[in-house]
């Protein structure tokens, strides 16, 4: 229906910064209209004040709106969310999208923080590397093991070799 729906890759984290404060933080956004929208529980609560404001969209249904409060300042209207969306949009449901001065940008944080990172860590600038998946039975094999393979592979007339 929209072509401009997606899910963000999950190795992209968004934030939602509002006067120096990070109000949601989260690699499952949904990137709709131009709006990222984060899922709740990513969602800094605390910040958010339910609005009296309601708007109502043909196509995607009632929005719910939230005032930002943090540092000594309010921005009214800064936040929405659809509680019960269109089935066309059920994906925003639990979801909330920052509007206005509410810069929602990549965050810094590393997405994973696990293996990869420890694996890049050894790795030496400028060198090429390649990845060679492994069948879950198949061995690797040992450097005299892969000689061994290598001279029955390509066999050397004259030195005792057919």
């Amino acid at each position: 229906l929209f072509s401009f729906l997606s899910n963000t890759h999950k190795e992209t984290i968004m934030k939602a910064v509002w006067n120096g404060l990070v109000i949601a933080e989260s690699d499952d956004t949904f990137y709709i209209e131009y709006t990222h929208y984060f899922p709740a529980e990513s969602v800094n609560m605390e910040y958010l004040q339910l609005s009296d404001h309601v708007t109502r969209y043909t196509y995607k249904g009632q929005a719910t709106w939230y005032n930002i409060i943090g540092n000594d300042k309010r921005f009214r209207n800064g936040a929405c969310t659809f509680r019960h969306p269109s089935p066309a949009f059920a994906t925003l449901q639990n979801r909330l999208a920052f509007f206005g001065n509410v810069k929602v940008v990549k965050s810094d944080h590393e997405r994973n923080q696990g293996l990869l990172p420890k694996i890049m860590q050894k790795m030496t600038p400028g060198k090429t590397y390649t990845h060679h998946k492994i069948a879950p039975q198949q061995q690797v094999p040992n450097a005299a093991q892969e000689q061994e393979q290598q001279q029955h592979q390509n066999p050397v007339r004259g030195n005792g070799f057919v």
